[in-house]
């Protein structure tokens, strides 16, 4: 997250050029997904992690 709120995932194309003069990573949206892309496989909807969380009749 920059200072504006926008997303930038930290991983660029790597080559010659990029180490010698840089790169200028560009905001994408962020992922809605909670662990997507884990060793565990396991992963849950940003949506339906927050509604357990938030939601005052369940139970924990």
């Amino acid at each position: 997250m920059d200072v504006t709120g926008r997303f930038h995932l930290l991983t660029v194309p790597g080559g010659l050029r990029a180490r010698l003069f840089g790169v200028d990573p560009q905001p994408s949206p962020a992922p809605l997904v909670v662990g997507a892309g884990g060793r565990d496989g396991e992963s849950i909807p940003l949506r339906t992690l927050l509604t357990r969380l938030l939601d005052p009749t369940n139970a924990r």
